[in-house]
């Protein structure tokens, strides 16, 4: 079921004139729904939308402000940043999380969210710690991964000859008797 547009309470005068004097074009796009409302070129919020080149959803959440606060408050642009009540690192954080990254380093992100919990009573997402770690501080986990005790070394594709003289010492030994060499263009026998 589709919501009825809300009744604007501004002459259309008074829209257009505020219209034409507004130069933020955040503003003027939320001015000309109003206008587009009063003077009946739209039904629809989708309607709307599509005129103004937005999302509907947007038409949708100013229309909602504007029910709600009025003409000033649909007017209102919030202001970038972070949210009210959402923790901002210390610079002393950040730099004692940037010295242990530079030193002894950490295993996981998990293990750093873990860290900042227990040094500093902070809460933090994982995606945040991962952000902050590789984008803000420019820096990597400096351990590396674990891995398994069977697996072989990079650069070693064979064990070494003694260890392979203990795994299967029949193997590196002659056979019995003599060694037999015979050469192409040599008779062989008949």
């Amino acid at each position: 079921m589709r919501r009825a547009l809300p009744e604007v309470r501004e002459s259309e005068e008074k829209l257009r004139e505020m219209l034409a004097k507004t130069r933020d074009a955040k503003r003027q796009r939320r001015v000309h729904l109003l206008v587009l409302i009063r003077s009946g070129e739209v039904r629809t919020r989708e309607a709307a939308a599509r005129h103004l080149g937005v999302h509907r959803n947007s038409v949708s959440d100013w229309l909602a402000e504007y029910e709600a606060r009025g003409l000033e408050g649909m007017l209102e642009i919030g202001k970038p940043g972070a949210r009210p009540g959402q923790k901002v690192l210390t610079p002393a954080v950040l730099r004692q999380l940037k010295e242990r990254l530079d030193g002894e380093g950490f295993g996981s992100y998990g293990e750093i969210k873990a860290w900042l919990a227990r040094e500093f009573e902070l809460e933090i997402p994982y995606g945040t710690v991962y952000g902050l770690v590789r984008f803000r501080l420019a820096s990597k986990l400096k351990r590396a991964r674990p891995r398994h005790v069977k697996k072989r070394r990079r650069g070693r594709c064979l064990p070494p000859l003694a260890e392979a003289a203990r795994r299967a010492p029949d193997r590196l030994l002659p056979p019995a008797g003599p060694l037999l060499l015979r050469r192409r263009d040599a008779p062989g026998p008949s």
